[in-house]
Protein backbone atom coordinates (compact mmCIF):
# COMPACT_ATOMS: atom_id res chain seq x y z
CA UNK A 1 0.00 0.00 0.00
CA UNK A 2 2.83 2.01 1.25
CA UNK A 3 6.31 2.59 -0.37
CA UNK A 4 9.83 2.94 1.57
CA UNK A 5 10.02 6.32 0.43
CA UNK A 6 6.49 7.50 1.54
CA UNK A 7 7.06 10.61 3.86
CA UNK A 8 4.21 12.70 5.51
CA UNK A 9 5.35 16.51 6.92
CA UNK A 10 4.15 16.55 10.56
CA UNK A 11 3.68 19.86 12.52
CA UNK A 12 7.42 20.59 14.28
CA UNK A 13 9.81 19.38 11.63
CA UNK A 14 8.92 16.07 11.61
CA UNK A 15 8.51 13.25 8.73
CA UNK A 16 6.76 9.90 9.10
CA UNK A 17 8.11 6.97 7.22
CA UNK A 18 4.39 5.27 7.10
CA UNK A 19 5.46 1.59 6.13
CA UNK A 20 8.08 1.53 8.49
CA UNK A 21 6.16 3.06 11.56
CA UNK A 22 9.37 5.20 12.46
CA UNK A 23 9.41 9.16 13.17
CA UNK A 24 12.31 10.75 11.81
CA UNK A 25 13.19 14.10 12.36
CA UNK A 26 14.38 16.31 9.72
CA UNK A 27 17.63 17.35 10.75
CA UNK A 28 18.84 14.22 12.59
CA UNK A 29 16.88 11.52 9.97
CA UNK A 30 19.43 8.57 12.11
CA UNK A 31 17.48 9.19 15.28
CA UNK A 32 13.63 6.75 14.61
CA UNK A 33 11.66 6.37 17.28
CA UNK A 34 8.92 3.43 16.89
CA UNK A 35 5.81 4.74 16.58
CA UNK A 36 3.18 3.04 18.81
CA UNK A 37 -0.60 3.08 18.49
CA UNK A 38 -2.89 2.35 21.31
CA UNK A 39 -6.75 1.79 21.87
CA UNK A 40 -9.64 1.06 24.29
CA UNK A 41 -12.44 -0.15 23.24
CA UNK A 42 -15.84 0.37 24.98
CA UNK A 43 -19.09 -0.38 25.66
CA UNK A 44 -21.92 1.58 25.65
CA UNK A 45 -25.55 2.36 25.24
CA UNK A 46 -25.96 6.25 23.53
CA UNK A 47 -24.25 8.44 25.45
CA UNK A 48 -22.73 6.53 28.52
CA UNK A 49 -20.30 4.29 28.94
CA UNK A 50 -21.05 0.96 30.25
CA UNK A 51 -17.27 -0.64 30.69
CA UNK A 52 -14.00 -1.34 28.30
CA UNK A 53 -11.97 -4.52 28.59
CA UNK A 54 -12.26 -5.13 32.21
CA UNK A 55 -15.45 -6.26 31.94
CA UNK A 56 -14.99 -8.18 29.06
CA UNK A 57 -12.35 -9.73 31.06
CA UNK A 58 -15.10 -10.63 33.51
CA UNK A 59 -17.49 -11.96 31.73
CA UNK A 60 -14.99 -14.14 29.85
CA UNK A 61 -13.69 -15.22 33.37
CA UNK A 62 -17.51 -16.18 34.17
CA UNK A 63 -17.89 -18.67 31.20
CA UNK A 64 -14.60 -20.25 32.19
CA UNK A 65 -15.03 -20.70 35.73
CA UNK A 66 -18.50 -20.73 36.26
CA UNK A 67 -18.17 -18.31 39.08
CA UNK A 68 -18.22 -14.47 39.81
CA UNK A 69 -16.30 -15.00 43.15
CA UNK A 70 -13.31 -17.26 41.39
CA UNK A 71 -13.63 -15.04 38.06
CA UNK A 72 -13.04 -11.89 40.43
CA UNK A 73 -9.93 -13.52 42.06
CA UNK A 74 -8.47 -14.67 38.74
CA UNK A 75 -8.52 -11.13 37.53
CA UNK A 76 -7.49 -9.40 41.08
CA UNK A 77 -10.78 -8.42 41.71
CA UNK A 78 -12.63 -9.01 45.27
CA UNK A 79 -16.09 -9.84 44.97
CA UNK A 80 -18.09 -6.82 45.77
CA UNK A 81 -15.72 -4.59 43.30
CA UNK A 82 -17.00 -7.39 40.43
CA UNK A 83 -20.27 -8.04 41.55
CA UNK A 84 -20.47 -3.83 41.70
CA UNK A 85 -19.14 -3.74 37.37
CA UNK A 86 -21.68 -6.50 37.21
CA UNK A 87 -24.51 -4.77 38.62
CA UNK A 88 -23.67 -1.70 37.03
CA UNK A 89 -23.15 -2.63 33.40
CA UNK A 90 -26.35 -4.74 33.72
CA UNK A 91 -28.14 -1.64 34.53
CA UNK A 92 -26.87 1.05 32.30
CA UNK A 93 -27.49 -1.76 29.23
CA UNK A 94 -31.04 -2.79 30.46
CA UNK A 95 -29.81 -6.02 30.19
CA UNK A 96 -28.90 -9.38 32.77
CA UNK A 97 -25.32 -10.16 31.44
CA UNK A 98 -25.11 -13.32 33.89
CA UNK A 99 -27.57 -15.88 35.47
CA UNK A 100 -27.35 -17.95 38.75
CA UNK A 101 -27.51 -21.94 38.52
CA UNK A 102 -29.55 -23.61 41.26
CA UNK A 103 -28.15 -24.95 44.00
CA UNK A 104 -24.58 -25.01 43.07
CA UNK A 105 -24.04 -24.96 39.70
CA UNK A 106 -22.68 -21.96 39.99
CA UNK A 107 -23.32 -18.67 37.04
CA UNK A 108 -23.29 -18.51 33.56
CA UNK A 109 -23.47 -15.57 31.02
CA UNK A 110 -26.67 -15.09 29.52
CA UNK A 111 -27.44 -15.07 25.68
CA UNK A 112 -26.93 -11.37 25.64
CA UNK A 113 -23.32 -11.66 27.15
CA UNK A 114 -22.09 -14.22 24.72
CA UNK A 115 -23.27 -11.82 22.05
CA UNK A 116 -20.97 -8.67 23.58
CA UNK A 117 -18.62 -11.00 23.65
CA UNK A 118 -18.88 -11.66 20.02
CA UNK A 119 -19.19 -8.00 19.36
CA UNK A 120 -16.19 -7.33 21.64
CA UNK A 121 -14.05 -10.40 19.85
CA UNK A 122 -14.90 -9.17 16.12
CA UNK A 123 -13.92 -5.78 17.26
CA UNK A 124 -10.29 -7.54 17.99
CA UNK A 125 -10.10 -9.29 15.33
CA UNK A 126 -10.60 -6.56 12.65
CA UNK A 127 -7.80 -4.22 14.67
CA UNK A 128 -5.48 -7.00 14.05
CA UNK A 129 -6.59 -6.84 10.61
CA UNK A 130 -6.19 -3.20 10.80
CA UNK A 131 -2.54 -3.46 12.34
CA UNK A 132 -1.41 -5.88 9.82
CA UNK A 133 -2.36 -3.52 7.36
CA UNK A 134 -1.00 -0.30 8.36
CA UNK A 135 2.27 -2.61 9.95
CA UNK A 136 2.10 -1.14 13.41
CA UNK A 137 1.80 -2.84 16.05
CA UNK A 138 -1.80 -1.49 18.29
CA UNK A 139 -2.07 -2.37 22.22
CA UNK A 140 -5.31 -2.59 23.95
CA UNK A 141 -5.75 -1.06 27.12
Amino acid sequence: MYSDTDFKALPGEIAMNIKDGCILTREGLGEAKRLKVALKIYLGVDDSIVGSSGIIGLLKEIEKEKSIRKAALKIGLNYRKAWSKLYYAEKKLGIRLVEKGKGRQGSKLTKEAHYLLKIYDYVVCKIGELEREIGLPISLR
